[in-house]
């Protein structure tokens, strides 16, 4: 799978989908005492900042994870 799949693969995922992917990142951000930073687009924006810094050997692990 090339690069530019994966991408558009992410960009197909809806909310739901990237918490099963980040668990923890989730969390962290939904859960945070910080009410300048838990809502649900914080979440979206870390986890894009997560998958650009990812190798593509990294995104196809998290594709496969999910394809399962």
């Amino acid at each position: 799978m090339t690069i530019r799949e994966l991408d558009k693969w992410f960009r197909s995922l809806d909310s739901r989908d990237l918490a099963d992917l980040f668990p923890s990142l989730f969390e962290e951000i939904m859960e945070s005492a910080d009410p300048e930073r838990n809502s649900i687009n914080d979440f979206i924006k870390e986890c894009k900042s997560d998958w650009r810094n990812m190798s593509k050997d990294e995104k196809e692990y998290l594709y496969n994870l999910v394809r399962e």
